[in-house]
């Protein structure tokens, strides 16, 4: 993954201070970039997807209310960001797939790299708002209603999709 801080002028869209913003990217661009992957089953999208991502929060700073969760925004910015990319490959007839990438490399501790890419593969068939809620819950630990507030769903929606996104993996993992 190579994502970059956006490069504007300082001032221009953000109350943000460059040194504020470049700590802010360095300790969430990690968790956004898993989260654009996991979205979008694609190391190149996912990368491009993450670097959008960080330029709609700069120039949105303004928007971001202070004492909120600031991994929760940039999170909601990013699902937007995958979602709208996938958004507008359906509309050109494309369809997302796995990048290939080497299961080892991304495998949790204790999980087999056959099991993760399983994984991995029953996610990127799930319907795009329920994966999107999936990614957000169950692998970015954000709470119901942090995932509400972000996506502007209600909390029983949120834990629907989780609960669908659940049964249909037990299933896949099944197999």
């Amino acid at each position: 993954m190579r994502v970059s801080a956006p490069k504007t002028r300082i001032g221009e869209a953000s109350l943000l201070s460059e040194a504020d913003f470049e700590a802010r990217f360095r300790e969430h661009a990690p968790r956004v970039y898993g989260i654009c992957l996991r979205l979008l089953g694609d190391a190149d999208r996912a990368t491009d997807a993450a670097q959008m991502t960080f330029v709609r929060a700069w120039q949105r700073a303004n928007q971001f209310r202070a004492g909120s969760n600031y991994g929760a925004w940039i999170a909601s910015i990013a699902t937007t960001v995958a979602l709208n990319h996938l958004r507008a490959e359906s509309r050109r007839g494309a369809r997302a797939v796995m990048s290939g990438d080497d299961p080892a490399r991304m495998a949790a501790p204790g999980v087999s790299p056959d099991l993760r890419l399983m994984l991995e593969e029953g996610i990127a068939l799930l319907p795009p708002a329920t994966r999107s809620v999936f990614v957000l819950h169950d692998i970015e630990g954000y709470s119901p209603e942090e995932i509400s507030r972000a996506l502007s769903i209600a909390p029983v929606t949120v834990r629907v999709h989780v609960h669908k996104a659940r049964r249909f993996l037990r299933v896949h993992l099944a197999r």
